[in-house]
Protein backbone atom coordinates (compact mmCIF):
# COMPACT_ATOMS: atom_id res chain seq x y z
CA UNK A 1 0.00 0.00 0.00
CA UNK A 2 1.12 3.60 -0.81
CA UNK A 3 1.45 5.99 1.11
CA UNK A 4 -1.10 8.46 -0.58
CA UNK A 5 -2.09 11.71 1.75
CA UNK A 6 -4.78 13.55 0.00
CA UNK A 7 -4.94 17.09 1.08
CA UNK A 8 -8.52 19.59 -0.09
CA UNK A 9 -8.28 22.96 -0.77
CA UNK A 10 -11.08 24.98 -0.74
CA UNK A 11 -10.57 28.49 -2.45
CA UNK A 12 -12.87 30.76 -2.13
CA UNK A 13 -13.97 32.86 -5.44
CA UNK A 14 -16.07 35.02 -6.04
CA UNK A 15 -18.70 32.41 -7.64
CA UNK A 16 -18.51 30.29 -4.65
CA UNK A 17 -19.37 33.17 -2.53
CA UNK A 18 -22.09 34.13 -4.99
CA UNK A 19 -23.67 30.16 -4.22
CA UNK A 20 -23.04 30.53 -0.45
CA UNK A 21 -25.59 33.42 -0.75
CA UNK A 22 -28.00 31.56 -2.44
CA UNK A 23 -27.39 28.81 -0.16
CA UNK A 24 -27.26 30.73 3.23
CA UNK A 25 -30.99 32.58 2.11
CA UNK A 26 -32.33 29.42 1.23
CA UNK A 27 -31.98 27.84 4.45
CA UNK A 28 -32.45 30.69 6.83
CA UNK A 29 -35.97 31.23 4.83
CA UNK A 30 -36.68 27.30 5.09
CA UNK A 31 -36.34 27.58 8.72
CA UNK A 32 -38.54 30.24 8.96
CA UNK A 33 -41.28 28.88 6.84
CA UNK A 34 -40.85 25.42 9.11
CA UNK A 35 -41.13 27.27 12.14
CA UNK A 36 -44.09 29.28 11.01
CA UNK A 37 -45.85 26.05 10.29
CA UNK A 38 -44.42 24.14 13.73
CA UNK A 39 -44.13 26.40 16.72
CA UNK A 40 -41.15 25.09 18.40
CA UNK A 41 -40.41 26.31 22.19
CA UNK A 42 -37.58 28.59 23.08
CA UNK A 43 -35.05 26.29 23.94
CA UNK A 44 -35.60 24.26 21.00
CA UNK A 45 -35.92 27.75 18.91
CA UNK A 46 -32.48 28.75 20.05
CA UNK A 47 -30.50 25.52 19.98
CA UNK A 48 -32.14 24.94 16.07
CA UNK A 49 -30.92 28.22 15.05
CA UNK A 50 -27.57 28.22 16.28
CA UNK A 51 -27.66 25.28 14.40
CA UNK A 52 -29.08 26.04 10.84
CA UNK A 53 -26.48 29.19 12.04
CA UNK A 54 -23.62 27.46 11.63
CA UNK A 55 -24.91 24.96 8.71
CA UNK A 56 -26.00 28.08 6.60
CA UNK A 57 -24.12 30.86 7.47
CA UNK A 58 -20.97 30.96 10.11
CA UNK A 59 -19.13 27.44 8.38
CA UNK A 60 -19.60 28.24 4.74
CA UNK A 61 -18.66 32.14 4.95
CA UNK A 62 -15.53 31.23 6.53
CA UNK A 63 -14.65 28.62 4.07
CA UNK A 64 -16.47 30.06 0.35
CA UNK A 65 -16.11 33.88 1.28
CA UNK A 66 -13.77 34.56 3.92
CA UNK A 67 -11.34 31.95 2.65
CA UNK A 68 -9.15 30.14 5.60
CA UNK A 69 -6.36 31.65 3.87
CA UNK A 70 -7.03 34.91 4.91
CA UNK A 71 -8.18 34.34 8.52
CA UNK A 72 -5.39 35.93 10.94
CA UNK A 73 -5.46 36.56 15.02
CA UNK A 74 -2.92 38.03 15.61
CA UNK A 75 -2.13 41.87 15.34
CA UNK A 76 1.13 41.94 13.64
CA UNK A 77 -0.67 39.47 10.93
CA UNK A 78 -3.72 41.82 10.73
CA UNK A 79 -1.31 44.88 10.38
CA UNK A 80 0.92 43.55 7.31
CA UNK A 81 1.00 44.59 4.11
CA UNK A 82 -0.17 40.70 2.28
CA UNK A 83 -3.42 41.21 4.61
CA UNK A 84 -4.09 44.56 3.25
CA UNK A 85 -3.56 43.47 -0.17
CA UNK A 86 -6.19 40.26 0.24
CA UNK A 87 -8.93 43.00 1.73
CA UNK A 88 -10.36 43.90 -1.51
CA UNK A 89 -10.81 40.77 -2.63
CA UNK A 90 -12.65 39.51 0.21
CA UNK A 91 -14.99 42.79 0.17
CA UNK A 92 -16.02 42.08 -3.30
CA UNK A 93 -16.66 38.71 -2.44
CA UNK A 94 -18.58 39.64 0.37
CA UNK A 95 -20.33 41.76 -2.26
CA UNK A 96 -20.94 38.43 -4.33
CA UNK A 97 -22.64 36.81 -0.81
CA UNK A 98 -24.86 39.62 -0.90
CA UNK A 99 -26.15 39.53 -4.26
CA UNK A 100 -26.33 35.54 -4.30
CA UNK A 101 -28.78 35.88 -0.86
CA UNK A 102 -30.99 38.65 -2.42
CA UNK A 103 -30.97 36.26 -5.22
CA UNK A 104 -31.77 33.55 -2.95
CA UNK A 105 -34.76 35.47 -1.03
CA UNK A 106 -36.27 36.70 -4.48
CA UNK A 107 -36.30 32.90 -5.56
CA UNK A 108 -38.14 31.84 -2.30
CA UNK A 109 -40.63 34.66 -2.27
CA UNK A 110 -41.22 33.63 -6.10
CA UNK A 111 -41.43 29.77 -4.90
CA UNK A 112 -43.47 30.35 -1.74
CA UNK A 113 -45.93 33.00 -3.33
CA UNK A 114 -46.14 30.20 -5.81
CA UNK A 115 -47.63 27.44 -3.67
CA UNK A 116 -49.30 29.77 -1.34
CA UNK A 117 -52.20 30.14 -3.74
Amino acid sequence: MSNVRLQMNIEATQKTAFFTGIWSALGFSAFDVYERIHPLGTLTHNFMFLTVGALFLFIPVFLFVMGSQYVRFGIQDVMSQEYRSAFKAVAFRGLYWFFGGATGLVAFSVIEGYFAT
